[in-house]
This record gives C-alpha cells, structure tokens and sequence, in this order.
C-alpha cells in the first residue's frame, strides 16, 4: 500500500514539474511574458503575465497587414478637427481619439490585430506604449498618416511591398 501511495506522489510531482517546464519554454519562446509560481506546487496558482508589445510599421508594412488580415482594426487617434487636414482617415478606419482610449483602454477590443495611426505617429507612440502595459499587440503607424500619404505618392503605389528587415532598410526606403 505504501508503495503505491509513493508512486502517486512521484507521478503528481513529475506532473507538475512537466507542466512548469513546458510553461516555461512557452514563456522564454514569446519573448515578452513572465511567469510566477507558487511555491506549494498548486497548479491552480500558475499565473502567467502577458507584458504586450508594440511594432512600429512602416506604410509599406500597413499595406501587408491590410491585404493579409482583413480583420484588422484601424484606429484613427486625431482630434475630431484634424480629419478634415490634409490627411485623410483611412478606408475602414475607425475614430477614437487618443484621450478617450487612455481613460479607458477597453473601448478597444482585447483580442485581434490593431494599427494605431495619428498624423505624425508621435501620439500614437505614446498611445501604444500605454496600451502595451495593459498587455496588448498593437501596431503602430511609424510616422503616421504623414508619412504614410508621402509614401502612397511616392513608393507604395504600383510597388511590389517590401518588407523592411533593419534600420538600414528602412532608411534607404525613405521611411517607406
């Protein structure tokens, strides 16, 4: 009897050593979350924290994201009287400004990919960085509409879309 109840044990105790183990290279492979466990080995205590991230885009990029995933959000973060400048909302973007978001991040939804997009990207940096602290994949727009019309005139349209791999690249693309 005393046997058997010592070979449960073994089992439960290389179960939960599998178990860690396995969340641990799940953790170390994503590159951004951490992991706390409890020291009693209670598996029902495994917490694991997703830190979020954010990717700037080039315009280049965005065109990718757009012919690639058609469930894609695009949020526009300008003040209501910037979408009358020079620069355009996007086709199937959404409007939400930068402030009303900061105050209550789930307007946006928590699943899904999302390009965030101000004129000059700055806003939409800082947006992303606050965003990514709630644990969430955005994108972000590097150089904003600004950046993104310049290129629509000059190398997006009738381009093949290259994918940008270093910094280098993207300086000799002009920021495209």
């Amino acid at each position: 009897m005393e046997f058997e109840q010592f070979t449960q044990k073994v089992n439960n105790v290389a179960m939960i050593c599998s178990v860690k183990i396995l969340i641990i290279m799940l953790c170390i492979s994503c590159d951004k979350t951490e992991s706390s466990f409890d020291t009693n080995q209670n598996l029902n205590k495994v917490i694991v924290y997703n830190l979020g991230s954010v990717i700037d885009i080039t315009p280049n990029k965005l065109q990718e994201l757009l012919l690639n995933d058609p469930k894609i959000l695009l949020v526009d973060i300008r003040r209501t009287k910037e979408l009358t400048g020079t620069y355009k909302m996007l086709e199937n973007a959404i409007h939400i400004e930068d402030n009303l978001i900061f105050n209550n991040p789930d307007t946006l939804p928590a699943n899904g990919s999302i390009v965030i997009m101000c004129e000059t990207g700055y806003r939409s940096g800082k947006l992303s960085e606050f965003l990514k602290t709630q644990g969430r994949l955005i994108y972000n727009l590097r150089g904003g509409l600004k950046n993104y019309y310049k290129c629509l005139n000059g190398n997006i349209q009738n381009k093949t879309i290259d994918i940008l791999e270093t910094k280098q690249d993207f300086i000799n693309d002009g920021g495209c």
